[in-house]
């Protein structure tokens, strides 16, 4: 599990590309969660969500003990 944290940071801090368009103020700042088709997880800023990371062959799923998604092989 610390190795797919490490894994999603790392990929947070090279992408920059959004994903759903939103409207500012529609997320909470610093907040994650996985996309709509459980593809990849997207971060909130102050300009709404965009994509920080893809799953690719693998699922976006949420941590039920921390809350926060990654990305996991079936």
């Amino acid at each position: 599990m610390f190795t797919n944290l490490l894994i999603f940071v790392a990929l947070l801090g090279f992408t920059a590309a959004a994903s759903i368009p939103s409207t500012p103020g529609e997320c909470e700042p610093g907040a994650y969660r996985c996309d709509p088709s459980l593809t990849s997880i997207e971060a909130c800023d102050l300009q709404g969500w965009h994509l920080a990371a893809s799953c690719h062959s693998a699922s976006c799923v949420m941590n039920v003990l921390d809350g926060v998604p990654r990305c996991h092989d079936h």
